[in-house]
This record gives structure tokens, C-alpha cells and sequence, in this order.
């Protein structure tokens, strides 16, 4: 499902310069509520800490669709570089096995 630019809500979660904060809980990382704007300027004049209800008239929106693209061949690649892995220590178990 495409979503069209206009029909984007204008606040900074949706914003290409926000940077969403996570937590470690375990081995595994959580989406706080919160972020942070890397807008150079906005973060000189200590304004970048933001929420993701604010805004600013400096609004870019992300590409939703790239974004969850390069997420799964990013998730693609670890997958076929953690089944290689798993194969070399088979290999290396048979090879104890003898």
C-alpha cells in the first residue's frame, strides 16, 4: 500500500531527519516514543530533542517504502551470512567426529 507524500501527517516521526531512540532490553532493541531531529541547526540551537508529535517548517518525508526495502535485504543478508556460518560448523563438527 503506497502512501502519497500530501497524505503523509507532517510531524517528526514521519520526518526523513528523525532519529527514533531505542532501548536494550536483553539482546533485543525497543522503539522508545521519543528522538531527535539531525538537523544541524536545530540541533546548534539545542532544539533537537524532539517528540514525535512535534514539527517544523523544515518537514521531509521519508520514504516509508525504501526504507522497509533496504530493512528486509539487510535482514536477507544476515540470514544467508548466519546459514554459512551454521554450515561451517557442521563441517567442523563432522570433521571432529572422525
Amino acid at each position: 500500500m503506497e502512501q502519497n507524500k500530501e497524505e503523509i501527517q507532517k510531524i517528526c516521526k514521519n520526518c526523513k531527519e528523525f532519529q527514533r531512540h531505542y532501548i536494550r532490553s536483553g539482546i533485543a532493541f525497543h522503539k522508545m516514543i521519543s528522538g531527535h531531529c539531525c538537523r544541524r541547526e536545530l540541533i546548534q540551537r539545542g532544539k533537537s530533542d524532539k517528540i514525535e508529535l512535534d514539527t517544523c517548517d523544515r518537514f521531509e518525508a521519508r520514504d516509508f517504502e525504501k526504507e522497509k526495502e533496504e530493512e528486509q535485504k539487510r535482514i536477507l543478508s544476515t540470514m544467508q551470512k548466519m546459514s554459512e556460518n551454521v554450515e561451517q560448523i557442521l563441517q567442523a563438527l563432522k570433521i571432529g567426529d572422525k
